[in-house]
């Protein structure tokens, strides 16, 4: 009785259609791979061509760049494993408060530079009523007190938005480990 994978043609001989049932490899990979390494086919027929396996099965898990091996597959799913586990990683420090997303920081501290900087430019016409007719010195008072003030309003939007990342962090600390104290 003759094996429907293996493909009889004047002694042992197999077809891309054997090989790919043998080695689970994809019929196109088969082909890089035997042309490659320049493994040219023993018989060809109308049925296709056909290969001495004691050449072509070498042929298919020899490293080659750019063509996959079963040692580059491990590799891969190595690396995908790895690249998994970061992501897990990432995700969960952004649960507990430790990691934050650039994004949203460089929104929030977007949104206080603009606030600092409409605070700034609306000083001119807030003063200009206070300034009018004083002399330099009580003039040089309110514009540095004013200033100071924005000033120490941006400190404080600041400090404040650093006191609740830090207490986050803090509080993810002790359930993260209750014992380390």
């Amino acid at each position: 009785m003759e094996n429907k994978l293996l493909n009889v043609v004047s002694g042992t001989l197999v077809n891309l259609q054997a090989l790919e049932s043998l080695t689970g490899i994809t019929y196109k990979t088969l082909r890089k791979r035997l042309a490659v390494h320049k493994v040219k086919p023993k018989e060809n027929t109308g049925k296709g061509n056909f290969y001495d396996p004691q050449e072509a099965f070498p042929a298919l898990y020899v490293p080659v760049d750019g063509l996959g091996t079963p040692s580059d597959l491990a590799t891969e799913q190595a690396r995908l494993a790895k690249a998994r586990t970061e992501k897990t990683r990432i995700e969960t420090e952004k649960m507990m408060g430790t990691l934050i997303d650039k994004d949203e920081w460089c929104k929030e501290w977007s949104l206080l530079l603009v606030e600092f900087k409409d605070k700034l430019m609306a000083l001119p016409l807030k003063l200009v009523t206070q300034l009018n007719g004083k002399k330099p010195e009580v003039m040089y008072e309110i514009l540095n007190k004013n200033m100071k003030e924005i000033l120490n309003d941006l400190a404080d939007d600041s400090k404040a938005k650093a006191d609740a990342i830090e207490l986050e962090l803090s509080q993810s600390k002790i359930i993260e480990d209750p014992e380390a104290s």
